[in-house]
C-alpha cells in the first residue's frame, strides 16, 4: 500500500509534466488589431514580428482615399 508521500510524489511529477508540456513554444507572427470608434474613425495596427529589418514605412491616409 502507497503512502500519502509516495502519492504526493506522483503529484508533484504529475504536475510538472503537464507544467513543461504546456509551455508556450516560441513563435514569430504578426498581430493584427482594428479600432472603430463611435465618429467613425478607424485605427489598423500591425505587428511585424520577424528578426530582419523590412524596411518598413508608416504611412497616413486621410478619409477617402
Amino acid at each position: 500500500m502507497r503512502t500519502g508521500r509516495a502519492y504526493r510524489g506522483i503529484a508533484i511529477g504529475l504536475i510538472a509534466v503537464v507544467a513543461v508540456s504546456t509551455a508556450p513554444a516560441p513563435v514569430a507572427a504578426c498581430a493584427r488589431a482594428l479600432y472603430v470608434a463611435k465618429d467613425g474613425t478607424v485605427i489598423v495596427v500591425r505587428s511585424m514580428d520577424w528578426g530582419e529589418d523590412m524596411m518598413s514605412k508608416m504611412r497616413v491616409l486621410p478619409r477617402g482615399m
